[in-house]
């Protein structure tokens, strides 16, 4: 895992005027060399968008799950305090270029067709990671393509499921395990969600990168 910053963007450069997991809060990442990490989601027409929540209400006032609604019916929706609409991965991909490191958490409930609609947007791109608190989801993308790099996301350790993936993201709630750290040899650690400076003077030595709430660090 070769990223260019050892923190991470959390739904990238958000504030209360710029909106998380937006094209605005990518942009900014991109102006200062910081890496992103975002959610991405299957609309009822099979498109992927970038949205942290399955329930579309906290961020746009709409009470709807995203697998209910086609992406042309959310993309007439604007996000909170702002007329910036969800974007799909394939523009945040376009966007980005690969000119900064993309982890892509998985929002999904069925294991396969997530899956099966990123492969077209990923094969022809780099820099990227892919993470998911479901290990079978990323079982299924490690058997159809060995080459990504996935990474389980933890609150605690469970030692069966670690030997395949490539990186473990755990929460601040389980990072100061033993049997974490004794990974750290083998793989690389993320840490997970890290709100300020303090916090990150209390767990900075035990990860190798950290996902923060990047407005507090700039």
């Amino acid at each position: 895992m070769n990223l260019e910053n050892k923190l991470i963007a959390h739904r990238g450069y958000y504030n209360a005027i710029i909106p998380e997991n937006s094209l605005e809060s990518f942009k900014k990442c991109i102006d200062l060399k910081i890496p992103i990490e975002l959610d991405v989601h299957l609309t009822k027409d099979h498109q992927i968008v970038v949205f942290h929540d399955f329930y579309l209400k906290r961020m746009t006032g709409k009470e709807e799950w995203i697998e209910n609604m086609t992406l042309e019916e959310i993309q007439k929706l604007y996000l909170k305090n702002s007329k910036a609409i969800i974007p799909t991965l394939k523009e945040v991909l376009n966007l980005v270029n690969s000119k900064i490191s993309i982890i892509i958490e998985l929002k999904n409930n069925k294991i396969g067709p997530l899956e099966k609609a990123l492969f077209p947007l990923l094969d022809n791109y780099s820099n990227f990671y892919i993470q998911s608190f479901k290990a079978k989801s990323l079982r299924y993308i490690k058997k159809k393509r060995p080459s990504y790099q996935v990474g389980l996301i933890l609150f605690t350790y469970r030692f069966l499921l670690y030997r395949k993936f490539d990186f473990i993201n755990c929460s601040t709630l389980g990072i100061i395990n033993n049997k974490i750290q004794k990974l750290r040899s083998k793989k690389k650690i993320l840490i997970w969600n890290i709100k300020n400076q303090k916090e990150y003077e209390k767990f900075k030595k035990y990860g190798d990168f950290y996902l923060v709430y990047i407005k507090n660090f700039i």
